[in-house]
């Protein structure tokens, strides 16, 4: 549960995977052992979906780190005429109870020129959330892209991220438990 989280990846699992939490990669970890820790997880979590699988299906893991790079940020951001800059991104990857397995990255966007000048009003939340990266659709996507829905609201009351995120947990284990997947996106 609580607490501020002090990652950018909050990991959220299905009814029975335990609370939400912080995902920390080992400073001194290679990138592919903190990969391998990830399907690990996301293992034990489909898992406790009755996911039906003894192995992550093929390219799960890929789709989820390739999403967890700066590229759908900048893509969203250029697609609409926003400075390519997002502040503060924080990735929550959650397994649904169905075996739905989903990334949302939550940032703060701005139109001004120099981003991390920009005031609390001049700030908005932007959130997005991918389609199920466990599903047919999503691996079948894989040279085509994969498909994101998103929500851009103010940020007035609060502009630190990791907060925002912290104060969401509750929406985002409900989300994962229920599949009610526009808490997730009206979070914040």
């Amino acid at each position: 549960g609580g607490g501020r989280p002090e990652s950018s990846l909050l990991v959220v699992g299905p009814p029975g995977s335990g609370p939400p939490l912080c995902w920390a990669r080992k400073a001194d970890a290679p990138a592919d052992e903190a990969v391998n820790d990830l399907a690990q997880w996301l293992m034990k979590c489909l898992a406790a979906a009755s996911a039906k699988s003894e192995a992550l299906p093929v390219g799960l893991i890929d789709r989820c780190v390739a999403l967890m790079s700066a590229g759908e940020a900048v893509g969203f951001a250029l697609a609409f005429g926003l400075t390519p800059a997002m502040l503060q991104p924080h990735f929550v990857l959650f397994v649904g109870a169905a075996g739905q397995v989903r990334l949302a990255l939550f940032a703060l966007i701005t139109d001004q020129p120099r981003p991390h000048a920009a005031s609390p009003s001049e700030l908005r939340l932007v959130r997005l959330l991918s389609e199920d990266l466990n599903g047919a659709a999503a691996g079948a996507g894989a040279l085509t892209g994969v498909w994101m829905d998103f929500r851009v609201g103010r940020c007035d009351d609060e502009t630190d991220m990791a907060q925002i995120i912290a104060r969401s947990t509750g929406a985002f284990q409900r989300a994962a438990d229920e599949c009610i997947w526009d808490l997730v996106l009206d979070a914040g």
